[in-house]
């Protein structure tokens, strides 16, 4: 159930286990582990914003103009557009959308949530950021994996104070702990959750696709690079996963046939 823009909140427990709430995905074979996100923010290059998940078209900017009304505090427009999403979208555990793949099919994780309102904020020059609850954490076995879920909300600067938000409301910083990501993490999330959850379906070069990807981006994400190892031990390639440990790109999954 949403709760009304404003409404201030700590994660229920459930969190933890249910299934109702959006999580990302980060794979790894067997025995998950997983390492801390940068805490710095900066703009993202030309080549990170042309694949960024950030992206609205001009209909989603006119939806937004439209959706906050009279608001104008970064802090209240960020609100609002996250109360009037929040209300609409389908939560979907396993696929990580971008803003406007979001926004015209209507269902969301935490992640695309994410991408999502800020997106649309960004559109209005609000300088809305992606931000880790970084003690939210379930973990789970699926297909022969270690899934290790965490949650992603938004956030807005207040002066020296940061307001997160997700779909069910603000988020209490007295209750937990938060990490504000780089654009260039955040993009690098998005393609590894995608290979992530490609692996997770069989599909081994779309998901290595995006998985390079990932790391092409943000080489210090470790968890893109964890991803990527499984993909090509899957693949049988053992070369690729020696490659992936020393933070090289693999050539190839499977190299050709002579």
């Amino acid at each position: 159930m949403a709760v009304a823009a404003g409404t201030d909140r700590r994660l229920p427990d459930s969190l933890l286990s249910g299934c109702r709430f959006f999580v990302y995905l980060l794979v790894y074979l067997l025995v998950g582990h997983f390492l801390g996100l940068s805490s710095a923010f900066g703009a993202m290059d030309g080549a990170v914003a042309a694949s960024s998940p950030f992206a609205v078209d001009p209909e989603m900017a006119s939806w937004a103009r439209d959706a906050v009304g009279r608001e104008r505090t970064p802090e209240r427009m960020l609100r609002r557009l996250a109360w009037v999403e929040g209300r609409t979208l389908r939560a979907i555990e396993l696929e990580t959308g971008t803003a406007r793949e979001v926004f015209h099919s209507r269902r969301a994780n935490c992640a695309g949530f994410a991408f999502l309102v800020s997106g649309l904020a960004r559109s209005l020059g609000v300088a809305a950021v992606v931000v880790e609850v970084s003690d939210v954490v379930r973990e789970e076995r699926r297909g022969g994996l270690s899934i290790r879920h965490r949650h992603l909300a938004v956030g807005v600067r207040q002066g020296d104070a940061l307001q997160v938000i997700d779909r069910d409301g603000v988020v209490s910083p007295g209750g937990h702990t938060f990490r504000v990501l780089e654009d260039r993490t955040a993009v690098a999330i998005y393609h590894s959750n995608r290979g992530a959850e490609l692996l997770l379906a069989g599909h081994l070069d779309e998901a290595r696709a995006h998985l390079e990807r990932a790391v092409e981006v943000d080489a210090r994400f470790e968890p893109a690079w964890g991803n990527l190892r499984v993909a090509c031990r899957r693949a049988g390639d053992a070369r690729a996963v020696a490659g992936c440990r020393g933070g090289q790109i693999p050539a190839a999954m499977n190299p050709p046939a002579p």
